[in-house]
């Protein structure tokens, strides 16, 4: 397994360690970040069609964000064995970023304490990081799969936004 995909699918575990069943925060809806994962051309594509397919549904897409929802997306050609590229696969990790809260406004006890994985991402994006969903997809091409991307996000964005 490549470098990217393996970061991509352990920040999901990572994340997925911070699910708080009572709800996440409210967060602007329109408001979103895409974190590439890796460097490679594949990626790099699949991120710009994101950006401009979001972007064209309304979301304001920025670079860095402290509210809002976070993208976490990792992808790799499909080589086969004998070298030839049969496309594009992609992992994306749809969380919702939120600034510090005080109190117990921010859900259980067992949300308020956070495992030291947990806190290790907040340190490095700034805010707590709540995940929502995940997902693994396989497409002929960088613009096929960001739409299938994308897709996924948008759906989840919108069944957690404010209403």
């Amino acid at each position: 397994m490549r470098t990217a995909a393996r970061s991509a699918i352990i920040i999901g575990f990572i994340l997925s360690g911070l699910v708080c069943f009572d709800g996440c925060p409210s967060v602007r809806a329109e408001t979103l970040s895409i974190l590439n994962t890796g460097n490679k051309m594949e990626g790099i594509l699949v991120e710009a069609a994101m950006k401009r397919q979001l972007r064209d549904k309304g979301h304001t897409v920025t670079d860095e964000t402290m509210e809002g929802y976070l993208l976490i997306v990792g992808v790799l050609p499909n080589i086969t064995l004998g070298g030839e590229k049969r496309g594009v696969i992609g992992n994306i990790v749809v969380s919702s970023v939120s600034a510090p809260v005080s109190g117990n406004a921010a859900g259980t006890d067992q949300c308020h304490k956070e495992p030291e994985r947990a806190q290790r991402i907040t340190d490095v994006v700034g805010a707590r990081v709540l995940y929502i969903n995940s997902t693994l997809a396989q497409a002929p091409n960088e613009e096929s799969l960001a739409d299938i991307l994308s897709t996924f996000a948008k759906r989840e964005i919108r069944t957690t936004a404010e209403k």
